[in-house]
């Protein structure tokens, strides 16, 4: 085979670099490319202008174990996939979580002993587009994972098996495109919310993976998600300011209101909130009314507004040291 001097003799080069010192695989275009000994290279030189030749690696099937000695199972996932042997490097390549995640590990040596590996994690958000939204599939394995990546306290490390023999292990150092990594796991805590929803309110729906969601349909939905979580609840030494609050009264709650403020004494403050609408990929949801209480407390009258039969009050709540809050729905539909 020779290779005549035109515009692919570079693509040759490194396509061939690729595979002989990294063990990648390189597809070479055969423009320009004259063979030379059996005749079965007369088919591949025939159009060779629109043709080209895939140089593939040999590989062997191979077992990834991404570990986390502190946390509940040890190990967060096994990934399936392949190792490839070049001059230089060591290539491990795989996919997990159902296909979310695709993995691949240099590793290099470094010196006479040394090895330095450089991992780079790609998601593919395609697997959860149309799937049930109240069962997304690797939801929960997929986000213990990345935050664990994300914590520096946390160790992450990893073991490679080939034919059920260790043949490497090391540190889960912080991958490549950490910053795509970080969107991923901002959607994937949107797509643990509306499961949490979805399956209280005993409703259907399908992953939308490119639905706009506006910032104040996911506050609302982080909202009702740790109200089922029982989330919503609150210690006094997790309250950073007195918080404030607008609530309307007819005549005879305002004198009740009114009483309350007069005396002066803490008690138990409760709001109710008629039910609402939640928005998930698009779609809306109602839910029921919550009830909240707030005790003890004591209220300050800051504003009075008074629209025709109702008068609305903006309220401080000053809380004692043993102030506790707990917002729950009031039945579940």
């Amino acid at each position: 085979m020779s290779l005549l001097k035109n515009r692919g003799d570079s693509v040759w080069r490194k396509g061939l670099q690729a595979s002989i010192d990294e063990g990648r695989e390189a597809t070479l275009p055969l423009d320009g490319v004259v063979f030379e000994g059996s005749k079965i290279f007369d088919v591949l030189h025939k159009d060779a202008n629109l043709a080209s030749i895939t140089i593939i690696p040999a590989a062997r099937p191979a077992v990834l174990k991404i570990l986390a000695p502190q946390s509940n199972p040890p190990i967060f996932d096994i990934i399936t996939g392949q190792i490839t042997t070049g001059r230089k490097q060591i290539r491990f390549s795989g996919a997990g979580c159902g296909g979310l995640l695709d993995v691949e590990i240099n590793f290099t040596p470094i010196g006479e002993d040394g090895i330095q590996s450089v991992s780079t994690l790609t998601t593919n958000l395609k697997v959860w587009q149309g799937k049930d939204a109240a069962n997304p599939p690797y939801l929960d394995t997929l986000i213990n994972l990345f935050e664990t990546i994300f914590d520096p306290c946390a160790p992450i490390s990893f073991t490679m098996e080939v034919d059920g023999n260790q043949v490497s292990a090391g540190n889960f150092h912080t991958p490549k495109h950490i910053e795509e990594m970080e969107e991923m796991l901002g959607f994937a805590h949107y797509v643990r919310r509306a499961r949490n929803v979805l399956r209280y309110l005993r409703q259907s729906a399908q992953i939308d993976i490119f639905a706009i969601i506006p910032a104040s349909d996911y506050r609302a939905l982080a909202r009702v998600s740790d109200i089922i979580e029982g989330k919503l609840s609150y210690q006094r030494s997790q309250v950073t300011a007195p918080p404030e609050m607008t609530v309307g009264c007819t005549v005879e709650e305002e004198k009740n209101l009114m009483e309350i403020v007069r005396r002066g004494s803490f008690s138990v403050l409760k709001q109710t909130e008629p039910a609402s609408l939640v928005t998930i990929y698009g779609k809306k949801y109602e839910v029921p009314p919550t009830t909240s209480y707030y005790s003890p407390v004591r209220l300050h009258i800051l504003s009075k507004k008074k629209k025709k039969q109702i008068v609305d009050f903006r309220l401080r709540i000053e809380m004692a040291d043993n102030f506790t809050s707990q917002t729950f729905f009031d039945v579940q539909q």
